[in-house]
């Protein structure tokens, strides 16, 4: 007993010494505690990498859905365009005749003109006029904000926002303050 044990204590004594010089023993030793926790972490490499596929491919279609929102967003109706001015014109033009063209604020001052006798009136109708331009001024920068490019608006919420303005127009235009 004296033996096996003096020399278990040498194997160990050779063992410590060789592994502070850092020598190796080859040998086949299997860690047999922890090879259930390396079977887990390959069962979990393959649940990621099955994850991480999944994710790339989900982003990669998510990518092209921003890309065809930003181009919605970025595109813009050629007529829109050209017919920007004549809205604003209609907006707060002056004119209201055959000729010209009917605009709201030129139906304003044909429905409170300036050529009384009476010098109260002309300034009741100053005011009138005053706030109706303050008013139309307001409805055609809305509509030349709807208008201009460089806001990321898709086509048809832009259109429906400038019927809606053209519409406030149209009621304040007649007077319709219940809009």
């Amino acid at each position: 007993m004296k033996f096996i044990l003096s020399y278990v204590l040498f194997l160990i004594a050779i063992t410590n010494i060789n592994a502070q010089f850092n020598f190796t023993i080859n040998g086949s030793f299997k860690d047999i505690l922890s090879q259930r926790a390396y079977t887990k972490i390959n069962t979990e490499n393959g649940v990621v990498g099955a994850e991480a596929v999944i994710s790339l491919l989900s982003t990669k279609s998510f990518t092209s859905l921003i890309n065809d929102q930003l181009e919605e967003l970025l595109t813009f109706n050629d007529v829109l365009l050209r017919e920007k001015e004549n809205l604003i014109n209609f907006v707060k033009g002056g004119s209201f005749s055959k000729g010209l063209g009917y605009n709201s604020y030129g139906y304003i001052t044909k429905k409170y003109p300036l050529f009384d006798l009476n010098p109260s009136d002309v300034f009741r109708k100053k005011i009138i006029r005053y706030r109706f331009e303050l008013k139309l001024k307001k409805e055609s920068k809305k509509i030349r904000d709807y208008l201009n490019v460089d806001n990321p608006i898709p086509e048809g919420e832009r259109i429906l926002l400038t019927l809606t303005t053209l519409e406030n127009v149209i009621n304040l235009t007649l007077e319709n303050e219940s809009y």
